[in-house]
């Protein structure tokens, strides 16, 4: 779709509805409710859940910037599914900020439905992680993660050749990681490698790319 059409359609819908669900200014060629799209932002990635679509549509997802409607990725493309929805995650994403997230029905449908969304930058770690005494457990406090998000931390050998703990913890409301204690297996001295990353389903039970970050720190 041309992004003078995209212009104007964000434009009317969002005159008409007035909020960060947008409708689509097409009148699709199917009947009863109109697709809803819901767009959850994270780490360098958006994840896009969409209902009320017609059973088997194909359906085009894009991803832009906001302002500017910059594509900030290849448009992918998804299939609806018996129930009439779609989920899609859209990662690499290498931009932070709010977005557009744009769903256009293809023929022999028609119709834009999307949704606004805030892409976060990637995670990283604070300066107070470390270990703060020989013998000590190593303190993680990391920042830029999906709020609610399971995080899991583990500590090896700078040179990848033995693992020496790791810890689990879930995310705080602010997507940080705050305090949380990797206990080493094993007497060691010399620099390794913490890298904390999610795992498992988002807190709204979708499963978005999960965003890592690495670190060095010095134990003894």
């Amino acid at each position: 779709m041309k992004l003078v059409r995209r212009a104007r359609l964000l434009g009317a819908a969002l005159a008409l509805a007035g909020a960060a669900t947008l409708a689509s200014a097409a009148s699709p060629a199917y009947a009863g409710t109109g697709p809803t799209v819901f767009a959850f932002g994270g780490p360098e990635e958006v994840w896009v859940y969409g209902t009320n679509f017609p059973v088997g549509a194909t359906v085009r997802v894009e991803v832009l910037t906001d302002p500017g409607l910059s594509l900030l990725a290849p448009s992918q493309y998804t299939t609806v599914n018996s129930g009439g929805h779609i989920a899609i995650d859209i990662g690499s994403l290498k931009s932070s900020g709010p977005v557009w997230v744009l769903t256009d029905l293809m023929a022999p449908y028609g119709g834009t439905f999307g949704a606004k969304a805030t892409v976060t930058p990637p995670p990283g770690f604070l300066l107070s992680t470390g270990q703060p005494s020989c013998g000590a457990p190593v303190n993680v406090d990391a920042y830029g993660f999906v709020p609610y998000y399971n995080v899991g931390v583990f500590v090896q050998t700078e040179d990848y050749s033995r693992f020496l703990g790791s810890s689990y913890t879930t995310v705080d409301p602010g997507g940080q990681v705050r305090g949380l204690p990797v206990d080493l297996t094993a007497p060691y001295t010399g620099w390794v490698r913490v890298v904390a990353y999610e795992y498992g389903d988002g807190p709204l039970g979708l499963a978005p790319a999960p965003a890592s970050a690495t670190t060095y720190v010095y134990v003894c």
